[in-house]
């Protein structure tokens, strides 16, 4: 048994606005107004600080920021605790946490639609995920999808089409499960982006969808994959052996 819990974390949600700024970390079908909302917020904090905005966003390093500020080392925690405090009391911040916690709504309403349906599929593999997992969400105009460890999550709600929230974080939850090898990435693509989105949304594959690099591997086990899912004794470990084989050297 496992758990899932959407969570907004303030400093976090503040910092990786601040961190994505660039126009290709926006969602390409953002509208106008929640991309004006990031950048307001991104505006206020370059103004506030533009070194420890920088710092954040990785242009500058600690050690060089250290020199320049001529703060100790165990002092720039302090300095940075309270640039986050300032910015989260801001009325720009408030509106781009508004529009994340709406979002969190709109993820749980499809999650819980989705998860009995979803949950005995996964099951049917011979997979049992275990322990308690958080998705850290952040604001819907920013793109973000990616397991963290720990049974921890980052995510944005997308749109991009039906059930797509649902389908990528099962595929995020499924990177706890398995090992980092493209052979069990292949495993979870075919899983979550193929499978369950078929199963969803009635879409045949392939085409794919997914990582480029890990088509020829998805093409190349499709056969296995197939006979697997028709198969009543499921062996999770051998069909991440095949995979392997299928994954270049």
């Amino acid at each position: 048994m496992f758990t899932l819990n959407f969570k907004v974390d303030q400093k976090f949600l503040a910092s990786y606005a601040i961190a994505n700024c660039e126009r290709h970390r926006f969602v390409d079908n953002a509208s106008d107004s929640a991309r004006g909302e990031v950048a307001d917020f991104q505006n206020l904090a370059w103004d506030l600080s533009k070194d420890l905005y920088k710092l954040i966003d990785g242009r500058e390093l600690i050690g060089d920021f250290a020199l320049t500020s001529n703060l100790p080392y165990q002092d720039i925690g302090t300095k940075l605790d309270e640039y986050f405090d300032e910015l989260i009391r801001s009325k720009e911040f408030g509106i781009i946490s508004k529009s994340t916690e709406d979002a969190v709504l709109k993820i749980e309403d499809e999650w819980n639609r989705n998860y009995g349906f979803c949950s005995e599929y996964i099951k049917s593999l011979g997979i049992n995920l275990d322990g308690d997992f958080t998705a850290f969400l952040v604001h819907p105009a920013l793109k973000a999808g990616r397991y963290l460890g720990d049974n921890k999550i980052l995510w944005s709600y997308r749109t991009d089409w039906p059930n797509y929230n649902t389908v990528y974080i099962w595929h995020e939850m499924l990177h706890s499960y398995f090992d980092r090898g493209d052979g069990s990435h292949a495993i979870i693509e075919l899983i979550t982006d193929e499978e369950l989105r078929f199963r969803l949304n009635k879409e045949k594959y392939p085409p794919f969808v997914g990582h480029d690099f890990l088509e020829k591997i998805k093409a190349k086990g499709l056969p296995t994959w197939k006979k697997y899912l028709e198969n009543p004794d499921k062996d999770i470990k051998q069909l991440i052996k095949d995979f392997e084989e299928y994954s270049p050297a």
